[in-house]
């Protein structure tokens, strides 16, 4: 009977110990990248595969390529005649666009997320263009590469214009960023992150950025863009394995005491 006992809390026992907070350890994960553009869409992406999270208040990282980022869409509510899309950078300007993939293999790709607990960097390998519905092709060229890290980058056109996307790094809280119409009318997008895993790893990590768009100098038009990266970390199978034989260990050897 001893020998029981001793069997059932080797199976337990490492179940209880919860790895420090700042030890990332290796999850499978499942997640959406949302990126949204005050009055020029809202693209949604999927991705899972395996990361790493050290817990509330720890670091967190995905590998590059977890997210796939193909997309084209009607956008609104006010430019309705205006097609979007993010997909792969490099695509000729005028290339048509055509729904549901902005062309024929021409998905792009979020690098590589690090997150250190307080903030954290990883941008997609993609490009986000503008077109309109009465041709289907691409006018507008923007990359994407400082949303989710910092800095500007500019963006191009088929005619003399000068675009820019200015970003920032990954944080919790909320992040509002204030923007233009070409109008003269202030608008302003926002989101909010948080940290919602448990000692260890497990659960829901939620990254918030901003950034500005500038479509055109000298119509003072300045897009507002958030982006949130939520993140659902899971127990490894094997942890689970661990688990139900270590309660069934213990049921087993309770039944066994009543008998």
């Amino acid at each position: 009977m001893q020998r029981q006992v001793v069997l059932g809390f080797l199976f337990v026992v490492p179940l209880v110990l919860a790895p420090s907070a700042s030890r990332a350890t290796s999850l499978a994960f499942q997640g959406t990248l949302t990126i949204e553009l005050l009055h020029y869409g809202t693209y949604t992406f999927s991705g899972s595969g395996t990361g790493d999270s050290g817990g509330a208040g720890g670091p967190a990282s995905i590998p590059a390529g977890s997210f796939v980022l193909d997309t084209v869409q009607m956008v609104g509510p006010f430019y309705l005649t205006d097609l979007g899309g993010i997909c792969a950078g490099g695509i000729p300007l005028l290339t048509p666009m055509t729904p549901p993939s902005c062309a024929p293999n021409a998905g792009g790709t979020l690098g590589a997320v690090s997150f250190d607990g307080t903030s954290g960097t990883g941008a997609p390998i993609a490009s986000l263009y503008l077109g309109t519905t009465n041709t289907g092709n691409s006018f507008l060229e923007q990359p994407l590469s400082v949303l989710g890290v910092g800095g500007t980058v500019a963006g191009t056109t088929p005619t003399p214009a000068t675009l820019s996307l200015t970003g920032n790094s990954w944080q919790l809280g909320t992040v509002t960023v204030d923007g233009v119409t070409s109008g003269g009318n202030p608008i302003s997008n926002s989101a909010t992150g948080f940290d919602a895993r448990d000692a260890n790893g497990v659960g829901t990590l939620q990254l918030v950025t901003g950034a500005y768009f500038d479509i055109v100098a000298g119509t003072g038009e300045t897009v507002p863009i958030v982006a949130t990266l939520q993140l659902e970390f899971v127990p490894e199978p094997s942890t689970v394995i661990l688990l139900g034989t270590g309660v069934a260990a213990l049921a087993l050897r309770g039944r066994r005491a009543r008998s």
